[in-house]
């Protein structure tokens, strides 16, 4: 019997449906395993969400239970998702590098009856919160190594459960159709936590109608084709992942390719070159860090061809932001450039196919987006939030960098007081276990971001930071901390940077993280010599270095709005000591309040200040660091 026809597909569970029975030949993902891509066509992506589906209602999954999902981006974590939801469950991805004490937080405020983990490492971690996590029923794991020797009940392999769900499609071979038809377009599709960089985190109920929607209005904007290569390397964990991997790979669809190891992603890339890459701003200021790393790096020949090329690249895109034409000598010495030197650099970290990639999840600098463009990598900034999803986008066309892009079809967008409203068709259902909170964010129709904007006369969108975040000083208006933050991390020798100031303060002081990588390449290159982190941040040269890359961006701000004193700090902020969240967004009111002291010392007549710091090691040890930073005035 044909339980598909005229079944619309609003739901992703029909859409791979639909992916089966029309392509399923095609590709549909990559996996590289001990060094050789393995493929798999929709057909065999549909059959292991079959498997996968039914083996959790043998093992008791109701409709609205929700199953929690932790491990690297992999073939298997994306077949499970869909499994839970064809089985009418809510999947909850989490961050792979959540501490015990995470997950035990997301397991109780969720309710979570099954956890997967994707090996060892994670099933460890379940282990470590099980006494107090009654409510889960089930642990499966999908990466066997190293799991023999575990004899605890409640763990399953995944394939143990995909043998379940296949006896149970040979006694019914309709169940699956029978399951996919009863999932509905208002259903919960997923639960994403917000980044909880204020407060604890939300969970954000996203249904079907709202992930499809976006799907079907962004692409055109992007311009890619259905079968377009898509490197899938953000966390499940975050909106953006649900949406481009999740939601619009099945649905466009796209081929979608994974890495062997997070340390293989540079040789994987550059073997896939994919058509479409997102990445958070921090994934792509690491890269530009390298990029410009090794160039400064080279042999001096090899120097001054790149510092060459990358000029060439600018100066075609800023013809091309003054709307004037290159000279045919230009024209010339940018296609011999871009020829011999920056098509190779594209080449070498897998960019050289690719067509659109997309930066989102927080604020980045015009002078990002601008040396990609040069560079020919089409970098787009886009502004999305959990609660509504994308909101606007720019397209590889666009040469306003200092904007998010345009409004999507569908969607409106407003100022009122300095905040951006936004009213879309299709939102987040609300919040996990806190309604209340979702209706307080809404004004009628329109969806208060809580983030401070401004709309061009052209309809872009220009973001500026939370409203909470940001900074009066005695004197002047208020002004956003990220648009200098964002600007100082663009320099190859700085990580972090994070700004101070208040109502009750004369001036901006700033916390500087130094790049480890390309600092201590530059010290070799100078022939200096250190012996530990500590050392080499509150060395003079390294410290000269930062006070340059400092005046650069005080010399593009407006006095009042430039970093007088700052402290080069004296070890990385990390996640594991709730500096970071998972997405590397600052927790600016833990860092204030753990670094006070500091803070405190640069608004004092100080040269110095001693610190004693507790560090947390990722196994959960601690140690005790004392140091004395030096307090350096720009």
């Amino acid at each position: 019997m044909d339980m598909t026809a005229n079944v619309s597909l609003d739901t992703i569970p029909k859409i791979l449906r639909r992916n089966h029975l029309s392509f399923g030949k095609q590709v549909a993902m990559r996996k590289k395993r001990f060094g050789i891509w393995q493929q798999f066509t929709w057909e065999e992506v549909f059959q292991h969400v079959t498997w996968i589906c039914l083996g959790f209602l043998n093992l008791g999954l109701q409709k609205g239970d929700r199953v929690i999902i932790i491990g690297n981006n992999d073939p298997e974590l994306f077949w499970i998702e869909w499994g839970v939801q064809c089985a009418g469950g809510i999947p909850i991805c989490l961050f792979v590098d959540s501490s015990p004490e995470e997950l035990r937080f997301f397991v109780d405020h969720s309710g979570a009856r099954f956890i997967v983990g994707e090996d060892q490492e994670q099933i460890d971690k379940l282990l470590a919160i099980k006494e107090s996590c009654s409510k889960v029923e089930k642990c499966i794991y999908w990466d066997e190594k190293g799991m023999s020797f575990y004899q605890e009940p409640f763990l399953l392999g995944l394939g143990k459960l995909e043998e379940s769900g296949k006896e149970e499609e040979a006694r019914d071979p309709d169940q699956m159709d029978q399951c996919i038809n009863k999932t509905n377009e208002d259903d919960a599709c997923a639960i994403v936590y917000t980044s909880g960089t204020s407060n604890l985190p939300k969970g954000v109920i996203i249904p079907y109608r709202r992930q499809i929607f976006f799907s079907r209005n962004i692409f055109p904007v992007f311009g890619l084709a259905p079968g377009a290569e898509y490197f899938s390397y953000s966390s499940p964990a975050l909106t953006q992942e649900q949406f481009f991997g999740l939601t619009a790979g099945p649905d466009f669809p796209l081929v979608i390719s994974f890495v062997e190891e997070p340390e293989t992603v540079l040789n994987d890339i550059m073997e896939i070159a994919p058509h479409f890459i997102s990445y958070l701003p921090r994934l792509w200021e690491d890269l530009a860090h390298q990029i410009r790393a090794k160039g400064e790096g080279a042999s001096w020949w090899k120097r001054l061809l790149f510092k060459f090329a990358l000029n060439e690249g600018y100066g075609k895109i800023e013809a091309r932001e003054k709307n004037r034409s290159l000279s045919p000598w230009h024209k010339i010495s940018w296609w011999l450039a871009d020829r011999i030197i920056l098509g190779a650099v594209r080449g070498h970290y897998g960019l050289k196919k690719v067509k659109i990639c997309t930066i989102g999840g927080a604020a980045s600098a015009p002078d990002l987006i601008r040396f990609f463009r040069a560079l020919g990598v089409p970098l787009c900034n886009n502004y999305g939030i959990t609660e509504v999803g994308m909101i606007t986008a720019s397209s590889p066309g666009d040469i306003r960098y200092d904007t998010v892009g345009r409004a999507l079809p569908g969607i409106e967008l407003k100022i009122e007081g300095e905040e951006i409203l936004v009213r879309c068709p299709v939102m987040a259902t609300g919040y996990w276990k806190n309604t209340e909170g979702f209706l307080k964010t809404m004004k009628g129709e329109w969806y208060c971001t809580g983030d401070v904007g401004r709309i061009e006369e052209d309809g872009n969108l220009v973001f500026f930071d939370r409203i909470e975040e940001m900074i009066r000083l005695q004197e002047g208006p208020s002004f956003s901390p990220q648009f200098i933050e964002t600007r100082l991390r663009f320099s190859s020798y700085i990580k972090d940077a994070i700004v101070f100031g208040g109502e009750d303060k004369s001036y901006l002081t700033a916390l500087i993280g130094i790049d480890y990588g390309t600092v201590s390449k530059w010290m070799e290159s100078h022939n200096l010599a250190y012996t530990t982190f500590v050392e080499l941040s509150q060395m003079s040269p390294v410290l000269n270095l930062l006070t340059e890359e400092i005046r650069k961006i005080n010399s593009l701000l407006p006095p009042g709005n430039r970093v007088r004193k700052f402290v080069s700090l004296h070890k990385e902020l990390d996640p594991d000591e709730a500096e970071l969240t998972r997405t590397r967004k600052l927790k600016r009111l833990v860092i204030g309040e753990k670094y006070g002291n500091i803070l405190g010392a640069m608004y004092e007549n100080r040269d110095e200040v001693p610190v004693d710091a507790e560090v947390t090691y990722e196994d959960g040890r601690k140690a005790k660091l004392r140091a004395t930073l030096k307090i350096l005035a720009v």
